[in-house]
């Protein structure tokens, strides 16, 4: 599951895996996407690192409260769609992509 404290910069994501481990996504913790094996082109996929190099896929349903905790901001000079965590921005996706 997917809990948001705060809002903005100053927003924290706190991802709850299926075993109990309650991370915020941060530095220690962070947000990757990656497009899916099975899915093919296009279609991506929310990480979140654990522990000790161990992963965890954000499932759909807490995907779904993931995005409603995101914004679009500019990136590295392109504009993104993502999340604020640990006061730092956590890109998803090119609004191009989006078609946002």
């Amino acid at each position: 599951s997917v809990e948001v404290e705060g809002k903005g910069e100053s927003q924290v994501v706190r991802v709850v895996t299926n075993l109990g481990d309650e991370i915020a996504i941060g530095p220690d913790h962070p947000l990757e996407m990656r497009e899916s094996p099975v899915a093919g082109a296009g279609m991506k996929l929310a990480y979140v690192t654990v522990r000790g190099g161990l992963e965890a896929r954000v499932g759909r349903a807490a995907f779904h409260d993931l995005a409603a905790a995101g914004c679009t901001m500019m990136h590295d000079g392109e504009s993104w769609f993502g999340v604020w965590s640990s006061g730092r921005f956590w890109p998803m996706l090119a609004t191009q992509e989006a078609g946002l």
